[in-house]
């Protein structure tokens, strides 16, 4: 016999207790650099061509290529906005209606 796995019903309204303390499930992300290149471009590196520096951020070819660090608190925000769905607290939302799709 096969079991059915039990959703648990979604409030109409935020019930604020169930929401504090909600802890999302670690996941792991991947980021290309093509992605980072565009991220780093977007909060400002490669403005000025005399920083070199900055190649470090906005050029895949440069030895010490790495992603900006900030961009692991802004790139998956989109990701998160449709985890949110999983939080007891909060009703039923389409995670188009904060901007991801």
């Amino acid at each position: 016999m096969r079991k059915r796995s039990k959703k648990p019903m979604k409030p109409d309204k935020v019930i604020p207790r169930l929401c504090s303390g909600y802890k999302f499930p670690p996941k792991k992300g991947k980021v290309s650099t093509k992605e980072g290149i565009i991220y780093a471009l977007s909060i400002g590196f490669g403005k000025d061509p005399m920083k070199l520096n900055d190649l470090k951020f906005t050029h895949e070819a440069n030895k010490n290529f790495q992603l900006f660090p900030t961009i692991g608190t802004a790139y998956p925000w989109c990701q998160v906005y449709k985890r949110f769905q999983y939080c007891p607290g909060l009703p039923s939302f389409s995670p188009a209606m904060v901007h991801c799709e």
